[in-house]
């Protein structure tokens, strides 16, 4: 391939099986998509918006994932990055509508993320770059260390964005986590 960044594996891959070159995604915002994506059914059957901050599983526990499909042949899969289809945040939440960082238990297991309603055998991500909680996942847990701030208005400011405004939804968030540094580390060893 002509592509800037080497992919020998994908290329030797590509030259083995089908290349889908055609492809359309079901919604222009990430959760339909993504849910059309791994489940291969139009979003709006099951819900019509983007998943919010604190949202619950939009994927439910019967249905058939792509990573299901390919695990089922014999694959292991993982999901590395956004996941943005929601958790059960109830089974952490200590206060139920609150946003603060103590009104959580980080410690707690938050049941049907990526690896238990998608299907994934291993997820390390944050949930949604601009929707809290502001911290790293691995698996269905909290990775490394767990919010102890709230991010809010005066944090928002602090962002001093140069051009547009970004979206950034109040809530508990990681002393030290730079928005802008969340996407770079993907690549940097690429």
């Amino acid at each position: 391939s002509n592509s800037k960044i080497p992919t020998k594996n994908l290329d030797e891959l590509a030259k083995s099986g089908r290349i889908f070159t055609d492809a359309h995604s079901s919604a222009g915002t990430c959760s339909p998509s993504r849910y059309s994506m791994l489940t291969g059914r139009y979003h709006w059957r099951r819900f019509n918006d983007v998943v919010t901050s604190f949202g619950g599983p939009v994927i439910s526990s019967e249905r058939l994932t792509l990573p299901r499909m390919l695990k089922e042949t014999g694959y292991h899969t993982a999901l590395i990055g956004k996941w943005h289809l929601g958790w059960d945040w109830s089974k952490i939440r200590k206060k139920k509508r609150s946003v603060s960082p103590e009104d959580f238990d980080w410690e707690k297991r938050i049941p049907k993320g990526p690896t238990e309603q998608g299907g994934f055998d291993y997820y390390f991500g944050e949930d949604v770059i601009n929707f809290p909680p502001y911290c790293w996942f691995e698996n269905d847990q909290v990775y490394g260390k767990a919010p102890n701030i709230t991010f809010n208005s005066a944090e928002y400011e602090k962002l001093n964005q140069k051009e547009g405004r970004i979206q950034h939804n109040p809530g508990p968030m990681v002393d030290g986590w730079v928005f802008q540094d969340i996407m770079p580390p993907w690549f940097r060893g690429v």
